[in-house]
């Protein structure tokens, strides 16, 4: 395989790691007791665990499904990326959080598409496409879990230190 498992998982800590939604969730997280802080933060990366685990393993049969190529995936990819880029560079932002709402905030937005998003999805299908055997297909899996076990430790890290009056949350976990 022409990755090895630093890259694979340097690669789903850029797309799927915690930054998108960390930022997100330290917004919302101030109305929150700790209880709910921990909830949130572990539904959000179960969620996406489970997401991310179905396109590892099943990824190259859901796009033959839709007679997709992986070339074709990797243009689509890479242009989402662009997008995505774009809209940072410039500035703008979505305009899907205008009102507070209720609701549980781990599944919609934290699990998809923060955590797994679209270039996450991408990312892990074509380089499961690429597996050559078995052991490239466990490596992947296991760079996937590991990411997630970084997401969690950083959720738990930043409901914990929300709560604590000598610090900002955001200092404390950094």
């Amino acid at each position: 395989m022409e990755f090895g498992f630093v890259d694979i998982l340097l690669v789903l800590l850029v797309v799927s790691g915690p930054t998108k939604a960390l930022a997100y969730f330290a917004a919302k997280a101030g109305r929150m007791s700790l209880a709910e802080r921990r909830t949130v933060g572990l539904n959000s990366v179960a969620v996406a665990t489970a997401i991310l685990l179905v396109f590892a393993l099943l990824g190259p049969r859901i796009i033959g499904f839709f007679h997709v190529s992986v070339p074709a995936l990797e243009l689509a990819g890479g242009a989402i990326l662009f997008v995505f880029a774009l809209n940072i560079v410039l500035g703008e932002s979505g305009k899907h959080d205008t009102e507070d709402g209720g609701g549980d905030i781990a599944i919609y937005p934290m699990a998809m598409p923060l955590i797994a998003s679209p270039q996450g999805i991408v990312a892990i299908v074509v380089i499961i496409s690429r597996a050559q055997d078995f052991a490239d297909r466990v490596m992947i899996v296991l760079a996937v879990l590991v990411t997630m076990a970084i997401n969690v430790a950083v959720f738990w890290g930043f409901a914990s230190a929300a709560g604590r009056s000598d610090c900002s949350a955001t200092i404390c976990v950094i």
